[in-house]
């Protein structure tokens, strides 16, 4: 239920490259190229959301837009997914490849930035590692990005490439300052350019395999180099720390000693190193020198003719063909997609569908029968009728009760309102969205639930495109995850005010677990006496200070405000104690800190909470959130 990194449906439509980047590992381990048909793409793509209701899918592969379909795929679905609000992104894209088509259907869909990755800033380094495309089809796709209303762009770069000079340090600003004067040219004078620098790790069963990497303080003194360039630009520059390349390199290109470096690195505290916030590089260094490893060592230049120590490892092109385009690398030669040219390099693949005299093209797209495949589910029981109260064939507005039990006690306010999202997509509902660039489900929840706690009196209004004339209970209950329950629904008939500002507090019922009796040294006999002593106490007073500590700061406020009535329920045996908590804003007490005052010595995150009624207070009469909108007909 938690947000991920990368939090949305990904679909691999393509395995393998052959654009030849010599400084790319998985574009030379992953070959042969192997396309996906864009039947079994759309297919994939349809069945995905169905079953998880994700609000984005990422048609994912090393060059997403070379695939052969790519603008058929992309097309389609921006057609099918246009009701649901289901974006479709790509991920990062050659400068000489943005189809047209492509970027005005994903900038219709969402305006935001596209991605696109030079590598080196001087036509001189991009021959280098066989980045071939020029400066001018850089331009062009940031142009077309800026007429289709995108806001702006991301370029990534290397630096620390073999033959790299202060000159191409600067061509990489320079071309990003283009790339920002080319977007306003095209009338687009809110377009933003971002240069992403990355210093370069040479990789095992590359053609770079071989060559240095630069020294740390050589990568500090080259990305001071770009920090120059960059000012007075309006091009943002963002790079990667020196330190964190270092540690790349030496595992990268190390023997079998780095295990052990790992694990003592670990036994001495490091974790998450990857974070530069969590970054120990001291100590790295430290185990480094007790292991008798020497890191700047590990970056120098190799020679060819030696074995080493990733050789134990068989990859698909052959070492022959990686020293051939290392050469041509030192004399900045380059080398052309055998995909496009039709041309075999010989790079060692055997049984390649690219070659010629095999290659076969995909079928058309059939978006039908890609639809066909999607199962149908299942809501519910198919018996039941609609309810014959007014208004629920007729209205689009509905305000919707649910249960949030204890599965899902642990589940933040937000992770619940991103659950929900995704169920409804499920749902088959007609669903309605706001308008703008970012369109959002028309629903508003009511006052949030306190993590750790169960509730059967969550509460949300839902709008629909058109009345959904089913029964909401039994359709969403069919695909709400374990802990999420649909208790009760009714039409909104009249407008009314939000949840947030109808709803005056809530209800709570604190029960008490043998843990909790345990800690405080209590039977449930002596805990009733205990509370019912000490609850006239507390109603007594005319001030209830409460201390609450957050993100490391302590205030204090006056809760007696918020504390509506306290007493034993009398529907529970043995001992169970009902709160009810007025939304009293920045003084509102929860039931924990209600139990911290009442029994001083136990543990009140040990109680069992559960809030049990959500309500507005009118003539003296509680009225929950169904009721008011009787009260308001």
């Amino acid at each position: 239920m938690g947000e991920i990194t990368h939090d949305r449906l990904s679909v691999e439509i393509m395995r393998g490259c052959t654009r030849g980047c010599r400084f790319c590992q998985a574009g030379m381990i992953n070959r042969p190229v192997r396309e996906k048909p864009a039947q079994q793409v759309v297919e994939e793509v349809l069945n995905g959301l169905a079953a998880t209701g994700l609000e984005e899918v990422s048609l994912i592969s090393l060059s997403s837009t070379d695939h052969t379909q790519i603008v058929d795929q992309v097309a389609a679905l921006a057609d099918e997914l246009c009701p649901t609000r289901v974006q479709i992104s790509l991920p990062s894209t050659r400068p000489d490849n943005v189809p047209v088509e492509v970027a005005r259907r994903l900038a219709a869909q969402k305006k935001g930035s596209i991605t696109l990755a030079p590598e080196a800033g001087s036509q001189r380094m991009r021959d280098v590692i066989n980045k071939n495309h020029t400066e001018a089809e850089l331009l062009e796709s940031v142009a077309t990005a800026a007429r289709e209303g995108y806001t702006g762009a991301k370029l990534y770069f290397m630096c620390g490439l073999p033959g790299e000079n202060d000159d191409d340090l600067r061509a990489i600003m320079s071309l990003a300052h283009k790339s920002w004067q080319k977007a306003r040219d095209q009338g687009n004078k809110g377009f933003r350019v971002t240069a992403s620098v990355s210093p370069h790790v040479p990789k095992p069963h590359t053609p770079f395999a071989w060559a240095e990497q630069v020294s740390t303080p050589e990568l500090n003194r080259r990305l001071g180099v770009l920090r120059e360039a960059a000012r007075g630009t309006p091009v943002t520059l963002k790079y990667r720390d020196a330190e964190t390349s270092l540690l790349e390199g030496v595992f990268t290109r190390g023997d079998r000693r780095m295990g052990l470096a790992v694990e003592e690195a670990f036994r001495r505290g490091c974790r998450f190193d990857a974070w530069s916030e969590h970054l120990r590089f001291e100590t790295w260094l430290a185990v480094f020198r007790d292991l008798g490893i020497d890191p700047e060592r590990e970056l120098m230049e190799r020679d060819l003719a030696l074995d080493q120590p990733w050789d134990v490892v068989q990859s698909p092109v052959t070492k022959k063909f990686l020293v051939r385009e290392k050469l041509k690398a030192d004399r900045a030669a380059i080398t052309d997609d055998c995909r496009l040219e039709d041309i075999c390099f010989s790079c060692g693949v055997s049984e390649c569908p690219q070659r010629p005299w095999v290659k076969t093209p995909h079928g058309p797209l059939d978006l039908a029968a890609a639809r066909a495949t999607v199962p149908e589910p299942a809501y519910g029981r198919p018996g039941r009728r609609v309810p014959r109260t007014i208004g629920v064939s007729t209205s689009t507005r509905f305000r919707i009760v649910f249960e949030k039990g204890s599965e899902m006690r642990f589940t933040s306010h937000l992770d619940l309102m991103r659950t929900w999202e995704r169920t409804l997509r499920r749902s088959g509902l007609p669903l309605a969205y706001t308008q703008g660039h970012r369109p959002h489900l028309k629903m508003s929840f009511g006052p949030p639930l306190p993590l750790g706690h169960r509730s059967r009196a969550e509460v949300f209004d839902l709008e629909f495109s058109q009345p959904p004339a089913v029964d909401l209970a039994d359709r969403l209950n069919a695909v709400l995850p374990p802990g999420l329950r649909v208790l009760a629904f009714r039409p909104i008939l009249f407008k009314t005010l939000s949840l947030m500002s109808q709803l005056g507090g809530g209800s709570w019922r604190i029960r008490f677990p043998r843990p909790y009796l345990a800690d405080a040294g209590l039977t449930p006999d002596s805990l009733r006496a205990t509370l019912a002593a000490a609850v006239p106490v507390l109603l007594a007073r005319d001030h209830v200070i409460v201390r609450r500590a957050s993100e490391g700061q302590t205030r204090e406020f006056d809760a007696r405000p918020s504390v509506a009535a306290l007493a034993l329920s009398e529907e529970e045996t043995p001992v169970a104690l009902d709160a009810h908590i007025r939304f009293t804003a920045r003084a509102q007490v929860r039931p924990e800190e209600l139990m911290a005052l009442l029994v001083p010595h136990a543990d009140p995150r040990i109680t069992d909470v559960e809030r049990v009624m959500m309500w507005a207070e009118s003539d003296g009469r509680r009225l929950d959130p169904l009721a008011l909108l009787g009260a308001s007909d």
